[in-house]
């Protein structure tokens, strides 16, 4: 049974260790294309800027075609695809975190042992010797289990491990005395004081690498959807930075080539001069659109986006100074969180038993940095079998659906642009790589 135990928890570590690096892989690479997306779109950026301030000939043609030219360069911004990685990134070196031992639930060695020696009590002993040393080491040895668990002991992992140890090779050395009570010859008499720690050791390894893997994957879940939104979100303000300055290019730089053009059919030379500081002016307009596009959404899109279904429904907004200072700095954030609240008012207004509806921001701490909390609270019940759709937007930003007794709530965790913050230690040493 032991070994039986032993080869489980090795399997399933060696499936999650694998499971580990192939991810820790793909957000490497995610995160590795993200970073060059974004220098690409800035020496794109630079470019465009760079073609701005080129001096051009006092010659219509020539203005006309560099206006041409900036339009095209408008078109490459807007369209710039995602950068390769093509990288290669050096693992970081390992590093063993400190483990801590979970002890077997109270009962399940000695219930574990009790059935595993029962075959042999059968053929060796009558059945009344059977049932009394089943009933004395299921009392021993849950006796053994329960010790390390009182007084102290309890609130100190290592002094626990350590009455666990002595406990069970107690109880191991007392299941002997009991054999050899009942008559069993002394070299079988002696297999409980070697097995029934033997058997607790194995049992606490599988239940502590469980319980290991348990936490990494969970972790690793809750990593890799932030990583996934981190990643996203890097890119679409790298996207917005583009869109931006490719509009200004469109707008400001062509429209001003193309007025000179209109106006000056025979330029003078002060003509030509007076042209030159409204496009480095406007060079630098393109370079400042890119490093701060217009936001996108903030704390106020949600006020509107609410003061709008006001009209339908009663409405009790419940935003703190936390959450408004953190939908203000993020505008995709803000824009996930008009995603959700949306999404719940619009269900308040089909399904909810009367027209009215509770909306929630806060920021939340937990063990994966600061989140953005949503909810929309509305009376009625949750019919049966009702969710989200996974390939939802609201679904997509991790949204959930939950029922009291009269209220049904939808909830969804955002995580703001800051570190994420995940234990990534395995049991083998490897490492993933932090956010």
């Amino acid at each position: 049974v032991g070994t039986a135990v032993l080869v489980d928890a090795a399997r399933t570590a060696r499936s999650t260790n694998a499971l580990l690096r192939s991810v820790r892989d793909d957000l490497r690479a995610s995160a590795e294309r993200a970073r060059l997306f974004a220098a690409d779109a800035a020496a794109a950026v630079q470019a465009a800027a760079a073609l701005v301030r080129a001096p051009v000939e006092a010659d219509v043609d020539a203005v006309r075609a560099r206006a041409a030219a900036v339009r095209a360069r408008a078109h490459d911004l807007s369209a710039l695809p995602v950068a390769k990685s093509h990288v290669p990134i050096a693992a970081p070196a390992s590093r063993r975190a400190p483990m801590l031992t979970r002890l077997p639930a109270t009962g399940t060695v000695s219930a574990t042992y009790a059935l595993a020696v029962l075959p042999f009590a059968v053929r060796t002993v009558d059945a009344v010797a059977v049932a009394t040393g089943i009933a004395l080491t299921l009392l021993v040895g849950s006796a053994a289990e329960a010790l390390p668990r009182l007084g102290r002991a309890r609130r100190s992992p290592r002094r626990r491990t350590r009455r666990y140890a002595w406990s069970v090779v107690l109880a191991g050395l007392s299941l002997t005395a009991l054999a050899s009570a009942q008559g069993v010859a002394w070299p079988t008499a002696a297999v409980p004081a070697l097995a029934f720690p033997a058997l607790a050791w194995a049992m606490t390894r599988w239940r502590t690498g469980a319980r290991a893997v348990a936490v990494e994957r969970r972790r690793l879940s809750t990593a890799i959807t932030a990583l996934t939104r981190s990643d996203d979100r890097g890119t679409r303000g790298s996207r917005d930075g583009l869109r931006a300055a490719a509009e200004v290019l469109h707008r400001d730089v062509q429209s001003a080539l193309v007025l000179w053009a209109l106006r000056h059919p025979d330029p003078r030379p002060s003509d030509t001069a007076a042209l030159w500081p409204v496009l480095a002016s406007l060079a630098d307009d393109v370079e400042r659109a890119f490093a701060a596009p217009p936001t996108a959404a903030d704390a106020p899109a949600l006020d509107a986006l609410v003061a709008t279904w006001g009209h339908a429904l009663r409405i009790d907004t419940r935003f703190d100074a936390e959450a408004r200072a953190v939908l203000d700095a993020d505008a995709a954030l803000a824009g996930e969180a008009v995603e959700v609240v949306a999404e719940g008012l619009l269900n308040a207004a089909k399904h909810a038993r009367r027209r009215e509806a509770v909306v929630t921001a806060r920021v939340v701490r937990t063990g994966g940095g600061p989140r953005l909390r949503v909810e929309v609270e509305t009376p009625g019940t949750l019919a049966p079998g009702a969710a989200l759709r996974r390939d939802a937007c609201v679904g997509r930003l991790g949204g959930r659906l939950t029922a009291d007794a009269d209220t049904v709530r939808l909830t969804a965790d955002l995580t703001p642009g800051a570190p994420i913050v995940v234990s990534t230690e395995h049991r083998d040493g490897t490492r993933m790589p932090r956010a």
